[in-house]
């Protein structure tokens, strides 16, 4: 996978100085729009008149222009929007856009306006075109709130500024839409946002930088989020690009491994901190399934000596090697009652090739479905057995189908896809490793 390198003008410190009040300009124009009636009176207007094409093309253009016709005033968000975006491409990340695999470039379209096209060309028959309008409308709110999150450290307390953008998706998910939740916390909004393929390396550097910036609450919230989605990815690759081979892997994502050694050291942290707090099991549960999840993808990369992707990590490197040879009995324990378990789901066997994919299943089998769903932050976690309401299991299996109907995309590989038993395998690999 071929990188270009940034310009020297990215550095962690150059951000703040360019910052204006962009990002509380854009968090209250988004507060009122997600809060109020504002989505309706934008599909009102949409649909008034031509029947579904023509409110597909007037969607369009205002995801295109992000200008909003509406029976009043319209929702204007272009200025503000433009800034950040082009504060963030300066940066080195096309949240907006996608990439264009054979022109080995971005493509003008933004991202969400290219969903709608492929909605309008895919739309299974007898799904209400009202849904179909609502859902497309929030992807394109999701992917301005996943903007929001990279522009956190504009100015003031990032951590407040993505408890913001959490509170935003809440509003996004609450019954002023479409009724389906995408995507529930800023910290999953921001890995939302860097999934797409960007090909200058050190952006995902100085945004590491900033991540690592922030105060240990919500660092090992994004560490949580960080460890499914990057071990997602990379099991993905390691399964169907690289033909398991981990050296091949490693080569290919210098970027990734940093971000995954920020995850298993800040979990390392937490769970330290859970094993201290008496009575805090659902929490020791959640951090060590994270632990299991990212550790299983490579776990040689961690107990070995450093491998060439952890380069400059040494000091980290060092740590987590020695943490984990002096706990790995007490892991393994640990690990031992989490098995994966066939019936119920586990982070540890979804794949996925980039995590924007997800989403695009998403929008496309959710549509205009009735019934209740969880969300991409539920597939992050262990479903526990017994656990009622909605499934994650069930979310993984529509996926895993709409990722075998679309396997061609990728030398016939599923883009998207759910299986418990490779995922124990990984579990048994990374169990052996870590006992030796």
């Amino acid at each position: 996978m071929v990188r270009v390198q940034t310009p020297s003008s990215l550095s962690p410190t150059s951000v703040g100085t360019r910052a204006d009040s962009t990002f509380d300009d854009a968090c209250e124009l988004l507060e009122d729009a997600l809060g109020g009636h504002t989505r309706g009176a934008i599909l009102d207007a949409a649909g008034r008149l031509g029947g579904f094409r023509a409110a597909l093309g007037r969607l369009r253009a205002g995801m295109q222009s992000h200008t909003f016709a509406t029976s009043v005033a319209p929702l204007a968000l272009d200025r503000v929007l433009r800034q950040l975006d082009a504060r963030t491409r300066a940066e080195g990340f096309h949240v907006l856009q996608a990439w264009d695999y054979r022109a080995h470039r971005f493509l003008d379209h933004t991202a969400p306006a290219l969903m709608l096209e492929r909605v309008a060309i895919r739309r299974a028959p007898g799904v209400d075109e009202c849904d179909v309008l609502a859902a497309l409308l929030d992807h394109y709110f999701l992917w301005i709130l996943a903007l929001l999150a990279v522009r956190a450290w504009d100015r003031g307390d990032p951590n407040a500024n993505l408890d913001c953008v959490t509170r935003l998706a809440n509003l996004l998910n609450g019954p002023q839409g479409s009724g389906h939740a995408f995507v529930e916390t800023g910290e999953l909004l921001l890995l939302l946002a860097i999934s797409q393929y960007h090909p200058t390396e050190p952006a995902y550097d100085l945004l590491l930088h900033r991540v690592e910036s922030l105060d240990a609450v919500h660092r090992r919230r994004m560490a949580l989020v960080v460890a499914p989605v990057f071990a997602s990815h990379l099991r993905w690759g390691f399964r169907f690009m690289y033909q398991r081979d981990p050296a091949r892997m490693r080569a290919d994502n210098a970027v990734d491994y940093p971000w995954v050694m920020f995850a298993v050291e800040t979990l390392l942290d937490a769970y330290d901190c859970a094993k201290g707090a008496a009575g805090d099991k659902s929490d020791l549960d959640h951090v060590t399934e994270g632990l299991i999840d990212v550790i299983s993808v490579d776990p040689s990369a961690f107990v070995d000596s450093i491998p060439d992707c952890l380069r400059g990590h040494e000091a980290s490197h060092a740590k987590v090697r020695e943490r984990l040879a002096g706990r790995r009995h007490e892991l393994c324990a640990e690990w031992e009652t989490r098995r994966p378990d066939q019936k119920w789901y586990s982070p540890i066997g979804f794949e996925v090739n980039f995590l924007n994919n997800v989403i695009v299943a998403m929008v496309e089998t959710l549509a205009g479905l009735t019934e209740p769903h969880v969300s991409l932050d539920a597939l992050c976690r262990r479903q526990a057995a017994g656990c009622d309401g909605p499934s994650a299991l069930r979310l993984a299996r529509v996926l895993t189908r709409y990722g075998g109907v679309t396997a061609d995309a990728v030398g016939g590989h599923a883009l998207v896809l759910y299986d418990g038993h490779h995922g124990s395998a990984c579990f048994n690999a990374a169990l052996e490793v870590l006992r030796a």
